[in-house]
């Protein structure tokens, strides 16, 4: 059986898309209590200089990317492990993705959803795909990153849009994090996550922590950060979340 863990073994995520150059902003988030970073448009952390004082506290990292300045990036302070997953569809690798299991054995899809050269299955389509080969990964992972996606954008035409994979997940207890901390349906959000552009007059909830719900019963702080010096920074706010570990009993 599954029971919360005591008061200090608490788990802290954050996800962001740092729309680049991270390297040079880490220094305006406050990561002295996070555990793990999801960063989206990030540089290659064996291929660019940080500092050493992120390198010594974040010493087990994952990325993947198509260039060495832009992909995505798992930072954590304690031992991770990387799941090998089937990432391919007809021999295309679907982008970007890394799965992996925290120090808990907690299982974990980092995404940053991408246009690919399938023409039919792009951005949460990638993700439709790689949950359809996935299956028994998925059921008990945390889902989070920048998924490009909205129920808003639902084509009537297809299978695998953003509501399709919420309700995929939520037969498998899976749900938004967001959503049920705020008590909003998909699609009508009070709070956007980014502003196309920097342009706030165009703003949109693109960006999730989907999680089982038991995790998500024992939350202890959810929420967007808003702070001016990473608006100024990106055109995506960052999502914070920590939450009591489960342990076997």
């Amino acid at each position: 059986m599954l029971t919360p863990s005591g008061p200090e073994e608490r788990m802290k995520i954050l996800t962001w898309n740092c729309n680049g150059a991270f390297r040079k902003k880490i220094r305006n988030i406050d990561v002295s209590k996070i555990d793990i970073l999801i960063i989206q448009e990030c540089e290659n952390p064996d291929m660019v200089k940080f500092e050493d004082d992120f390198y010594n506290a974040f010493e087990h990292r994952l990325w993947v990317g198509d260039t060495k300045n832009k992909g995505l990036g798992v930072y954590s302070r304690n031992r991770i492990k990387k799941i090998d997953i089937d990432n391919k569809h007809h021999g295309r690798k679907l982008k970007h993705f890394i799965a992996f299991a925290d120090h808990n054995e907690q299982k974990y899809l980092a995404a940053w959803t991408h246009k690919n050269d399938c023409a039919a299955f792009q951005y949460i389509g990638q993700l439709y795909l790689l949950m359809e080969k996935n299956q028994e990964f998925i059921k008990n992972s945390i889902i989070l990153g920048d998924l490009n996606s909205n129920t808003i954008w639902d084509e009537w035409d297809r299978w695998w849009n953003h509501s399709d994979i919420v309700k995929i997940l939520t037969v498998y207890g899976i749900k938004s994090v967001y959503h049920v901390m705020n008590n909003e349906e998909q699609g009508k959000e009070s709070q956007p996550t980014f502003f196309h552009r920097k342009d706030l007059l165009k703003s949109y909830h693109i960006d999730y922590i989907f999680s089982p719900q038991k995790l998500i019963e024992n939350t202890r702080d959810f929420k967007i950060i808003k702070e001016d010096n990473l608006t100024e920074m990106s055109d995506h706010l960052a999502l914070e979340w920590e939450y009591n570990e489960l342990e076997e009993t």
